[in-house]
């Protein structure tokens, strides 16, 4: 996932302010899963803007629920942690 940037196409950087309130719901999401996911971000300037990469590590067996029983499952391929 990616904060900072455009929905729209041509996508263009808007920027973000990232507080530790913002990493905290991050972390407590991927903990309210079960299996447990381990969740990754990193901040960075792009043109000036603060821009933040979100990564979640793969599950290695099985499937991903939500406490209210909804099925997480991954779109599109794994990438490169930076």
């Amino acid at each position: 996932m990616v904060v900072g940037v455009s929905k729209a196409r041509p996508h263009r950087v808007t920027g973000t302010r990232w507080t530790q309130d913002d990493e905290e719901r991050i972390q407590d999401a991927a903990r309210a899963t079960q299996p447990p996911l381990t969740a990754h971000s990193a901040s960075v300037a792009i043109d000036g803007e603060s821009v933040v990469f979100i990564a979640v590590d793969p599950v290695s067996d099985g499937w991903v629920h939500t406490s209210d029983g909804r099925l997480l499952v991954r779109a599109g391929p794994p990438i490169e942690r930076w």
